[in-house]
């Protein structure tokens, strides 16, 4: 049974991803090895899964022309390149990498322009060499890809009689009179010693990729597996890249002055520059200089990061594809000021004010009228998810998709469990992990509220949240959030949401938690040291780091239920 892509990509105790597959037995003589293993020099799940999945098709590519099982489609159903354009392209391109090629070879064969006898088997032999010896996506793109996969079909064919008026035969004919016509000018040019003018002559004939192209390809081969979150992502980053660097750039011209460039634009590109209004019909480089001369405020240094990691993505899939030399941004750093909104926690005075809105103190309803004090405490979403956070550091996406099953227990340790079960999606690899409830998180009646919800396991706790046209909670609940802040005072744009998690974090810190539970907690450490969890020392050492936290700060006995106070009393 053929073995799947993702089952090739394994993890180094370093965290650093590889490719290994083992080369069928009948193939090791042939190729020289019983394995391929190939570091994919990440750490990242995603990018590590897409490059294996890149080596896998290539390994699938040679073993099935090793067996004999390379796409066989009739190359007339199949259709070669049909246009004299196209054909004198692929014809250049072979012969560009064979500049001392002479006329020699071609002597005698042709006749009105088509090749006869033994010479086709030949020639189309050499052209299966030429082209093997290209990777899969030489500049000429899609045209290559087809024509490679019918090269072992037309050497079959090339020892039988063609017809040269079928439409096989016209376009073996037009591919050998263009090799006459390439082999003629080499000739011509070593005589003459100009191998330059011949340089010319056949990068003329190539077609030459631009960026758009690029994006194109690294969208169609790069992308497929992406949750659709980072799909739109990549689509506002790649508009900007095309929107700076132009879409016809062609990529021959890319070089490290070039990635220098887009990197300082960025750096001084205003958020959303489209939909501001002092910017509207701007291009991109033009906002940025608009933005450098007015002071108007720049992409986040986060922001940024996540710019350069899509963009250096798309140039290190084209130097793997031999579009381009090398990555013209690798090693170029977002390296903007921190930005309040990077890292700023919520203070005291903040959570204060928070906790003391309606929407947790009581209100007519938790949807139109949450701003509307009432006497009636609401209990869902807009209720429990800033609270979760506040006890947990968790992120706004893991809250928000939490399921009834995900609240657990062990032994005498109620626990939170952050999973991608079910077809949902965290933000690492490493974000699975269980986080022991806080003792405040308990007294509030969460693991109660939790156990008198409806449904099994699989039902979300929080379903009446609003979900996006894309099925997210996240986006819609952050806006509503910010509301919630400006509402109560909170104006500081670097206080979002994530403000709870930078304050779990402190607090961990003065905690005195040691960095290895602390990184358990939030979600930062290796896979191999979570498998652990939920067993044994590790979820009591965990559980009793959490109850050394101090959240006395965010002063809410006041949304203990009643009966819960009097217990604790």
């Amino acid at each position: 049974m053929k073995k799947a892509p993702d089952k090739c990509v394994f993890k180094r105790e370093n965290g650093t991803y590889y490719f290994r597959r083992a080369v069928p037995k009948e193939l090791v003589g042939r190729i020289g090895k019983r394995e391929w293993k190939v570091s994919l020099k990440t750490t990242e799940y995603g990018r590590a899964h897409a490059e294996g999945v890149a080596i896998f098709e290539r390994t699938e590519r040679q073993i099935a022309q090793l067996r004999g099982t390379a796409r066989s489609a009739d190359p007339v159903e199949a259709g070669l390149p049909a246009s004299d354009e196209q054909v004198e392209a692929i014809a250049a391109a072979v012969f560009s990498r064979s500049a001392t090629m002479t006329i020699g070879r071609f002597e005698g064969h042709v006749v009105a322009g088509r090749v006869q006898g033994n010479a086709a088997a030949e020639t189309l032999q050499k052209l299966e060499a030429e082209w093997a010896s290209l990777q899969a996506s030489t500049p000429l793109g899609a045209i290559h890809t087809e024509f490679l996969a019918l090269l072992p079909k037309i050497e079959q064919r090339a020892n039988r009689d063609i017809d040269p008026m079928s439409a096989l035969g016209v376009k073996l004919r037009r591919a050998h009179w263009q090799m006459m016509k390439s082999s003629l000018r080499n000739r011509i040019a070593q005589l003459k010693g100009d191998a330059d003018e011949l340089a010319a002559l056949n990068s003329s004939r190539r077609p030459r990729p631009d960026l758009k192209l690029l994006v194109e390809l690294f969208r169609k081969h790069r992308t497929a597996d992406w949750a659709p979150s980072t799909h739109q992502k990549f689509d506002a980053v790649s508009a900007v890249l095309l929107d700076i660097l132009g879409p016809n750039l062609k990529l021959s011209a890319i070089d490290r002055e070039v990635g220098r460039d887009l990197h300082e634009v960025l750096h001084d590109l205003p958020p959303n520059y489209k939909k501001r209004r002092q910017l509207a019909g701007l291009s991109a480089r033009e906002a940025a200089a608009v933005g450098r001369e007015k002071g108007l405020p720049k992409l986040g240094r986060k922001t940024l990061e996540d710019y350069l990691n899509h963009i250096s993505s798309v140039f290190e899939f084209a130097v793997h594809e031999d579009l381009i030399k090398g990555n013209p941004v690798k090693g170029l750093k977002a390296t903007a000021t921190k930005t309040d909104a990077d890292r700023v926690p919520f203070t005291q005075s903040d959570l204060v004010k928070l906790f003391s809105a309606p929407i947790f103190t009581g209100c007519v309803d938790d949807e139109k009228s949450w701003r509307e004090p009432a006497r009636t405490q609401v209990r869902r979403g807009r209720y429990w998810v800033p609270l979760v956070a506040l006890h947990t550091g968790m992120r706004l996406n893991e809250v928000c998709c939490l399921r009834k099953g995900d609240i657990k227990f062990e032994g005498s340790v109620r626990y939170i469990e952050v999973s991608d079960s079910g077809g949902r999606r965290l933000k690492t690899e490493n974000a699975r992990r269980v986080i022991p409830m806080h003792p405040q998180l308990l007294k509030l009646g969460f693991w109660d509220w939790v156990q008198s919800t409806p449904g099994g396991d699989d039902a979300d706790l929080f379903p009446e949240l609003q979900m996006d046209a894309k099925g997210s909670r996240t986006n819609v609940f952050s806006k509503w959030f910010g509301r919630l802040r400006k509402s109560v005072g909170i104006t500081d744009a670097g206080k979002t949401f994530h403000s709870f998690r930078h304050l779990f974090t402190d607090l961990l810190r003065e905690a005195s938690v040691s960095m290895e539970n602390s990184e358990r907690i939030m979600g930062w450490t290796n896979n191999h040291v979570q498998r652990g969890y939920g067993r044994g020392p590790s979820l009591n050492s965990l559980s009793a780091d959490m109850n050394k936290i101090d959240l006395s700060m965010a002063s809410i006995d006041h949304l203990i239920p009643l009966q819960k106070r009097q217990l604790s009393e």
